[in-house]
């Protein structure tokens, strides 16, 4: 342990960690992953200190065995509270010192950059993610109270924004956990009734972005030469439906950063996306991370599929493991962005194997080994060329909107089925994308994009409105608008914000089963949710085309308008269906490449092709040629040239 509770701090264990890796490459550049978590010593000499659940109590971590200091993160451990100040400046001195002291050894001389970690397995995530909720501690409650200062200066203007005149900016507090869980209308929360929820949300996630950006900024400040600071953030893909919670959803301010390089994080943990044929993903808005002049990095932590040298399907495990590893490293060089692999380790194994064939990695294997070292040099003759996007579809996303909606899934099942079923249909229909943050839209070259997705932008000011009408349904682009685009403008609920930003006129309508679409050609219907839920929207527009009804009261469900300058589309529930989204790529046409069963990635002058079955199969190019290629049976991943659909790399 570096920082001891006698005061004490020890550089030994880490310069040694740091002297085996030279010993084996002496001219490696090494990156330092920091936890700025407190020391447990700590935590129980400052109880008052500690992160207070709104709907439970700490639980003890555990004591005995061969332990990670984030053992038990996910669960509701005894954390100190990431409002905290005194955490701030304990943790911050001592990074501050290790940062002076290691640069002066000579393990120091090879290290390039820091990761600074904190929160749930150093993911930056609040306390309680997954099931519980933060964080009523006396440190939080007085940060919320300074936050209220900046945002509103006095308690008459605070009391006219919540509706209260018994609260005043030195007594407001964190809302209950009944608070929380209440929404006004359905889905949505009312800015007009619930501001206080709405601001404690986003007051946590901006204390978080603030922590990054302090450590990151300590780091950088006390490295005696130039430094690569970076961290887990930016994760929105797959965060278990507990976005306000503990997601990430101060993305802007770190990437407005000038401390933070670099974002990071594992990939997506559902839906589909372990196996072979299955489309690999970023957990990030990666076109943002770009526009900011920041880099994603992946960790890619998926097992492959090697299998015991018993086991008659060993082979096929091989060529599986090959295929598997190639489709998640291609898809981060399609996008531009970079990965590394992470190996939990033989208690990770999840085959069926003798811990001495897997005892020494997940991936070393021969064959594994030696392809990655093929792809490593191939990949390697592409970094001077300027990055250039495949996309002819964009994908927008909001973060801000998880302030305006309930905080479980019974409660708003839309978003869900927005962010992570829907970009998963649309990679299995074939359509390259590009995900961006609402925020970016404005930096966004829309040129290139024949169809433009809103996917939950459920809020939206009078200037976001204006720019879509303006800049967005222009130049004959199709536009996609999901459930509920504006229906809030963080003031108001008004189903008129809906019509404004679709041209299309709206109106509720009301079902009182599970609400689910049909629609046809192709013949196809699917639900969002368990039970009825509101509200729910539906297309009264004489000049619409009608595409799909709800067959409970037949309400147009799904529809289009060419508006002067474009084609509006609007889809009442997030089609998760590839089919569907498909079928409009089609409309819109936008360039699929491949059939449905085959996955494609694009960038940089170059597809990426997998296919579970290998086989024949043919890659329609750009130009409109068809080429057929060939490969062996069984599960493959290859990358080809975007302009003549030649094999670059088998």
């Amino acid at each position: 342990m570096l920082f001891r509770s006698d005061g004490t701090f020890d550089l030994t264990m880490a310069r040694k960690q740091l002297a085996g890796v030279l010993a084996v490459r002496p001219d490696a550049a090494l990156f330092i992953r920091f936890h700025v978590n407190a020391p447990k010593w700590w935590m129980r000499l400052h109880p008052e200190e500690n992160t207070l659940y709104a709907d439970t109590h700490p639980k003890p971590d555990t004591e005995w065995g061969l332990l990670r200091i984030i053992e038990d993160d996910a669960a509701t451990p005894t954390r100190t509270s990431l409002a905290s100040k005194k955490w701030l400046a304990a943790c911050g001195e001592k990074l501050a010192q290790f940062c002076r002291e290691l640069a002066a050894t000579p393990e120091g001389a090879a290290i390039a950059g820091l990761q600074l970690a904190g929160g749930i397995y150093g993911e930056w995530h609040y306390w309680g993610l997954l099931h519980n909720e933060p964080d009523l501690s006396e440190p939080m409650q007085a940060h919320f109270r300074a936050w209220l200062v900046q945002k509103y200066g006095t308690d008459r203007t605070l009391q006219k924004a919540w509706k209260n005149p018994h609260t005043g900016l030195q007594t407001a507090s964190v809302p209950s956990l009944s608070e929380r869980l209440h929404t006004a209308n359905g889905v949505f929360r009312d800015p007009q009734q619930e501001q206080q929820v709405i601001d404690y949300y986003q007051c946590q996630h901006e204390l978080v972005a603030d922590d990054i950006i302090y450590f990151c900024k300590i780091a950088r400040e006390n490295w005696p030469r130039p430094l690569i600071t970076g961290t887990f953030y930016g994760y929105y893909f797959s965060v278990f439906g507990r976005d306000a919670t503990g997601g990430h959803l101060a993305l802007q301010k770190v990437l407005a950063s000038p401390y933070v390089d670099y974002l990071s994080g594992p990939n997506v943990y559902y839906p589909r996306h372990t196996d072979v044929g299955d489309p690999y993903r970023s957990r990030s808005l990666i076109e943002s991370v770009r526009l900011h002049g920041k880099l994603w990095l992946d960790e890619m932590d998926q097992q492959p599929y090697l299998k015991s040298k018993k086991d008659p399907d060993y082979q096929a495990g091989v060529q599986n493991s090959v295929a598997h590893v190639r489709r998640n490293a291609l898809f981060t060089f399609a996008k531009g962005m970079g990965f590394w692999f992470y190996d939990f380790g033989v208690a990770g194994n999840r085959l069926n194997s003798t811990a001495a064939e897997f005892a020494t990695g997940w991936w070393d294997h021969p064959a594994l080994m030696h392809d990655i070292r093929r792809l490593k040099t191939w990949l390697d003759q592409t970094m001077t060329k300027p990055y250039a996007s495949a996309a002819d579809v964009l994908m927008v996303f909001d973060t801000d909107v998880y302030y305006h909606v309930g905080i479980k899934e019974d409660i708003d099942p839309v978003s869900q089925q927005a962010v992570n079923w829907m970009t998963l249909a649309a990679y299995q229909a074939g359509a390259i994308f590009d995900p961006v943050h609402l925020a970016d839209l404005e930096r966004v070259d829309l040129k290139p994009y024949k169809l433009v997705i809103f996917a939950n932008t459920f809020v939206l000011s009078e200037a976001q409105r204006r720019f879509i009408r303006r800049q967005v349904l222009n130049e004959g682009r199709h536009v996609a608008f999901i459930y509920a685009p504006g229906f809030s403008n963080g003031k108001t609920l008004a189903d008129d914000h809906i019509s404004q930003v679709t041209g299309l006129k709206m109106v509720e309508t009301h079902l009182d089963r599970v609400p689910a679409i049909r629609i046809s050609n192709p013949d196809i219907s699917w639900t969002t949710g368990k039970k009825p839920f509101a509200p729910i929207f539906s297309i009264e527009d004489k000049a619409a085309q009608p595409w799909g009804v709800f067959p409970e009261n037949n309400a147009v469900a799904v529809g289009s308008k060419k508006l002067d300058a474009a084609t509006s589309w609007f889809f009442s529930l997030p089609p998760v269906d590839a089919a569907v989204l498909r079928r409009l790529c089609q409309e819109a046409g936008v360039h699929l490449y491949a059939e449905p069963g085959n996955i494609v990635y694009g960038g940089n002058g170059c597809l990426v092709l997998h296919s579970k079955t290998g086989g024949s199969t043919s890659i329609r190019l750009k130009d409109g040629r068809t080429v057929l290629l060939t490969f062996p049976e069984g599960a493959c991943t290859a990358i080809l040239d975007a302009d003549n659909g030649g094999i670059l790399f088998q």
